[in-house]
């Protein structure tokens, strides 16, 4: 029996050489211990990178630029949809808006600190 270095430790490998002891593939971004990276190191596909940068702007650039009052976010809608609805239409379509892009950098926040805790934790039991 050969040892096998499959991530999980070291293993043998039953009837001969040349099998892993782990059935399922492994992407090429993810290391030894199985858990994922996070997508800005440098293993990451470059559309997971795409996607984490897109989760943290469109939220953020949306709260930046929602107008205050619901007036002034029927005039853009009306301006570039040509679709006019009453004004408290538009007041709950505002909070809903917020709302979304609240919970939105919420959850990606979360996930990243999250990973930067893991991250802390892996480094102090190895």
């Amino acid at each position: 029996m050969k040892p096998c270095n499959c991530g999980n430790g070291l293993e043998t490998m039953a009837r001969g050489a040349g099998r892993r002891c782990d059935a399922t593939a492994r992407p090429h971004y993810e290391v030894e211990r199985g858990r994922r990276p996070d997508p800005a190191e440098s293993g990451a596909p470059p559309y997971r990178r795409l996607l984490n940068f897109i989760g943290w702007i469109v939220p953020t650039a949306i709260l930046a630029l929602i107008p205050k009052c619901p007036v002034c976010l029927a005039g853009y809608a009306v301006i570039g949809t040509s679709v006019g609805l009453s004004l408290s239409a538009f007041a709950q379509l505002r909070l809903a808006l917020i709302g979304l892009c609240l919970v939105s950098l919420t959850f990606v926040g979360t996930k990243s600190i999250l990973y930067v805790v893991s991250r802390i934790a892996s480094k102090r039991h190895s």
